[in-house]
């Protein structure tokens, strides 16, 4: 029975270990912060693209011009934004938490424009 938790408790010690550390990100990975206003931006701009009622080509050409804009505003180019949502995609908890961010300023948000 010892020898069982012992080593149950060797892989859950190692699974642990292995999981990434939420302050600790690779440097070429868009920090947190700026990953959750960089895909504001970027919610942001879909929806006011999606105000104007134009052909699915014009939509996705203006927003592909405003991703630009974000990459600039943000100091990031578009290979740092496709190579981070790829890590925070493997890495859930991440993802998660950058949209509880999120999602806090978007209700935020609506409820100052609902006023």
């Amino acid at each position: 029975m010892q020898k069982y938790f012992l080593i149950g408790f060797g892989v859950l010690l190692f699974y642990t270990c292995s999981l990434p550390d939420k302050n600790n990100l690779p440097n070429h990975i868009i920090d947190k912060d700026k990953m959750e206003k960089v895909i504001y931006d970027m919610h942001m701009a879909e929806g006011l693209v999606a105000l104007k009622p134009m052909n699915v080509d014009s939509n996705t050409k203006h927003v592909l011009a405003f991703y630009k804009s974000i990459y600039t505003k943000h100091k990031i180019t578009e290979a740092d934004f496709k190579e981070s949502i790829v890590y925070y995609s493997q890495n859930p908890e991440l993802l998660d938490s950058v949209y509880e961010s999120l999602i806090i300023r978007l209700t935020e948000f609506e409820s100052a424009i609902s006023k």
